[in-house]
């Protein structure tokens, strides 16, 4: 009969780095408001390094933005709109009835009212080829 454990971290770190690496781990909660359990399981078994852990943090943080900001869950990689979901794209005195968005996600900002604007898809219809002004929707984020 086989047994199975599991290893909670490397055999070749000591107590005190243990401590230390629970430590950053913790960091990345704080600073990036979120757990992978899976990737600090990878660093506590230096299958990866600390710079590699923050970038996973990191990628799944902008990965979750551009999902709710943009509902296309672009990511961070390609040459797509996802990588311009960071800041304002445009600005104009009247967003709403000035700009037409280019593409689902952009971000506005009306200078009049000093609000940020992000273009969606309000009326739930999908098959359109086009956005028109009336898809812009305000938001906190930019």
């Amino acid at each position: 009969m086989y047994e199975f454990t599991v290893l909670a971290y490397s055999r070749e770190i000591t107590p005190s780095q243990l401590v230390l690496m629970e430590e950053l781990i913790e960091a990345c909660h704080k600073l990036f408001e979120a757990r992978l359990p899976l990737w600090d399981h990878m660093y506590l078994l230096k299958v990866i390094s600390y710079g590699e852990l923050q970038r996973a943090y990191k990628k799944e943080k902008l990965m979750a933005i551009v999902s709710d900001v943009g509902g296309n869950g672009g990511g961070i990689t390609g040459a797509g709109p996802e990588n311009k979901l960071s800041s304002v794209n445009r600005g104009a005195a009247t967003v709403i009835d000035n700009l037409v968005p280019s593409y689902i996600g952009e971000i506005a900002h009306d200078v009049a009212s000093d609000q940020n604007y992000v273009a969606k898809r309000v009326d739930g219809d999908m098959d359109a080829d086009t956005l028109t002004n009336a898809d812009w929707v305000r938001t906190t984020r930019g």
